[in-house]
């Protein structure tokens, strides 16, 4: 599916969207981080997983797939940063990855914030980041799932914005 621009637009380059292609970037890096993270130290994220109790013991196993698949969607990531960051390709992957960070976030909704403080939330396998504070784990995960929500919103929005002022200055500019 190929966007239609008018005459006056397709004299101008089209726009770079930096600050979309800098917040896709950095939700890439996050992925692919986590991703090796979960792949070097599968037992790890498996142990963290397992201290968790919120996933059944037949059920757990499958948590070896999720480092692999979190480099996966960042490499595709990368891709949509490259080119394909406002057609429905780009859209959809980051749609994809919002959808996995929503899901990751509603998983550590259900840990017992004792446990997760811890054992971790087993974004970066076996390693941590807490300070000290209680229910600091839980914090820090959702802060930074928030800010990556918004970077999401960024990606996806930044592109649709400047393609509606570009329509508009070209609609004023032919009138």
């Amino acid at each position: 599916m190929s966007e239609s621009f008018p005459d006056s637009l397709k004299d101008q380059p089209l726009p770079r969207f930096v600050i979309s292609r800098i917040a896709v970037g950095i939700i890439a890096l996050m992925w692919i981080v986590s991703g090796v993270m979960k792949t070097l130290d599968p037992s790890g994220f498996l142990d963290t997983l397992q201290q968790h109790r919120v996933i059944g013991d037949m059920y757990r196993g499958y948590g070896m797939f999720v480092g692999p698949g979190e480099i996966v969607l960042g490499l595709l990531l990368v891709f949509v940063l490259g080119s394909e960051l406002r057609k429905i390709f780009g859209r959809s992957v980051l749609a994809v990855s919002l959808m996995v960070l929503i899901a990751f976030t509603a998983y550590l909704n259900m840990v017992d914030p004792v446990v997760l403080q811890e054992s971790g939330c087993g974004c970066l396998s076996d390693y941590r980041i807490a300070s000290g504070l209680e229910g600091s784990q839980y914090f820090i995960a959702m802060v930074r799932n928030g800010l990556l929500v918004v970077l999401h919103a960024i990606a996806v929005g930044g592109p649709i914005v400047t393609m509606r002022k570009l329509r508009q200055q070209s609609s004023i500019a032919s009138a």
